[in-house]
């Protein structure tokens, strides 16, 4: 009797247990499903993030160059010269302008199309006449519609025979007449190069399509020019990704009958998409496996079994931190190096910008940090406040990518007109990094970057530019970009003149101090005077 009733009683335990096992294991596969379906859409959005900061950095510098290249007052001036097409020499010169292109920027090929005479040069010289042959296609397609300019895909022999993205950017006089179309490549195998090595750290799979499933781009040679929605299971994205150009929005689903998480985003600039496809079967097959021997272990002992679940959570919620974290940092890397290639670009053209920008940048650290000692402006400069400005303020003149060589580096006083031309470095150099700040809108850094670009020649009475602000309606960083940039520009040699004796140039910032500089921060520029004439002493013993 004693034993039948033990043999109950252990058999109401392992009823219990198995009810319990089996309800915890339900819930607990059900939950892990769920996270790892969350996992998966995050991971896959981090890489999109990535590869589309990768692809719209090749894509932003090369508009920004062509832009530049299509707004260069002497191109405009010298293709509206009727007497330009008489000169001899006329070839040569527009041959050794395009090389000059490759030589600063290292595109693969530089070109220029004349509307007047429909000729084409490139950086070898005279090309051919354009006529409406298959060859010049994409010139008589830029000719009928509105847009400033085309990107496309193609080989030719401007770029080797290999296949090369092509920017073309049309020239308009000022009278708004077509004077033609100038542009430049790079050859398909650095962006194919990019591409690879995010393929290979990622383990993914990266597409470039068209809004009609054409494959444009990717690393499969069997997969090229074929239609992407032709592939198995990709007939079901069409109408997502028709709906995802109407709103603006990202498009992320799975795809049973190829095993893979596949991530959409529209590139407008291109009306291309970039699709991401990552593997699941792995995945899964992993996740059910862990599950699987989950199970075994709480059919042993329930108490395990609960403290094992809780150990593979909190490895799982480790290991989604840490792969945030790291992404982040590859994002942030990726992001100032980014800034960094900007800034170079201007500095590469003028002969003055490197060891402004250093100089200057350090000016502000020291300034913002005297601010932040002083607990001016109601305790609004934090660390990460100055952080943002400093790594911002190398990015002040990148306007002056827009401004023309002749005036950039002019060995004396600019004329009204050239001066004119050089002020507009500080809206160019906003709208610049605004693009950018529009493709990562929660960036701090870019938006004083944007703020220091702008508004770094307003002055404190308003009667500066671009925006005749006064007071602190100046943003406050570029107050204070204001005064190191001004401080610089005195006791720096310039080939136009002599730098001042560094006291001559802390009297004249004394003298600005309430109608050029906002006075707080001029007082805080003289409260750290040593510092900064230590630092000017530091570069000019360079």
């Amino acid at each position: 009797m004693s034993i039948s009733r033990l043999t109950k009683t252990n058999l109401i335990i392992v009823c219990i247990l198995c009810i319990g096992f089996s309800t915890i294991s339900a819930l607990y596969l059900h939950e892990f499903y769920k996270d790892a379906k969350l996992h998966m859409h995050h991971e896959a959005e981090l890489e999109m993030s990535d590869i589309y900061t990768r692809l719209t950095s090749l894509f932003i510098r090369q508009l920004t160059v062509s832009t530049s290249m299509a707004n260069d007052g002497f191109l405009i001036s010298f293709l509206s010269n009727e007497e330009s097409y008489k000169d001899k020499d006329f070839e040569q010169l527009i041959k050794n302008y395009l090389n000059g292109f490759i030589n600063i920027y290292g595109f693969d090929a530089t070109f220029l199309s004349i509307t007047k005479n429909r000729t084409l040069y490139s950086n070898r010289g005279f090309d051919r006449i354009l006529t409406n042959d298959d060859a010049s296609a994409w010139y008589n397609a830029a000719l009928s519609h509105d847009r400033p300019y085309d990107l496309n895909i193609d080989t030719d022999k401007f770029a080797n025979n290999e296949q090369s993205l092509f920017v073309n950017y049309k020239v308009w006089s000022h009278q708004d007449k077509l004077l033609g179309i100038i542009g430049a490549c790079i050859h398909m195998d650095k962006i194919l190069a990019s591409i690879r090595d995010f393929e290979r750290s990622s383990g993914v799979r990266v597409k470039l399509i068209d809004t009609d499933g054409n494959i444009k781009i990717c690393t499969t040679e069997i997969e090229q020019q074929k239609n992407w929605f032709s592939l198995p299971g990709n007939e079901y994205f069409r109408e997502q990704l028709r709906w995802s150009v109407l709103k603006t929005s990202d498009v992320a689903d799975s795809n049973p009958e190829t095993m893979t998480y596949v991530y959409a985003k529209y590139l407008p600039d291109l009306s291309w998409f970039i699709i991401v496809e990552h593997p699941t079967d792995i995945f899964f097959k992993n996740m059910h496996h862990n599950v699987f021997k989950t199970v075994l272990i709480l059919g042993t002992v329930l108490l395990i079994t609960m403290l094992v679940i809780g150990n593979v959570i909190h490895k799982f919620e480790h290991e989604i931190t840490e792969l945030a974290e790291r992404q982040k940092e590859k994002l942030n890397t990726m992001r100032d190096a980014m800034m960094m290639t900007l800034a170079d670009l201007v500095e590469n053209r003028d002969q003055n910008t490197g060891e402004h920008i250093q100089k200057t940048a350090a000016y502000v650290k020291i300034i913002m940090e005297e601010l932040q000692r002083e607990g001016a402006y109601n305790g609004r400069i934090t660390n990460d406040y100055i952080h943002a400005v400093v790594r911002s303020a190398p990015l002040h003149d990148i306007g002056k990518i827009n401004v023309p060589d002749a005036i950039l580096n002019k060995p004396g006083k600019l004329t009204d007109e050239e001066f004119a031309i050089m002020k507009t470095h500080a809206a160019v150099g906003g709208n610049v990094i605004g693009h950018i700040h529009d493709l990562i809108p929660n960036s701090s850094f870019l938006g004083e970057a944007k703020n220091i670009a702008t508004y770094h020649h307003e002055k404190w009475d308003g009667k500066g530019y671009p925006g005749g602000l006064s007071g602190e309606n100046i943003p406050l960083s570029a107050r204070v970009m204001a005064v190191a940039d001004v401080f610089d520009a005195l006791v720096s040699e310039r080939p136009y003149k002599k730098g001042f004796p560094i006291e001559k140039a802390f009297s004249i910032i004394q003298e600005e101090r309430g109608t050029h500089f906002d006075p707080q921060i001029v007082d805080a520029f003289f409260a750290v005077k040593d510092k900064i004439i230590e630092v000017e002493r530091k570069f000019r013993e360079k």
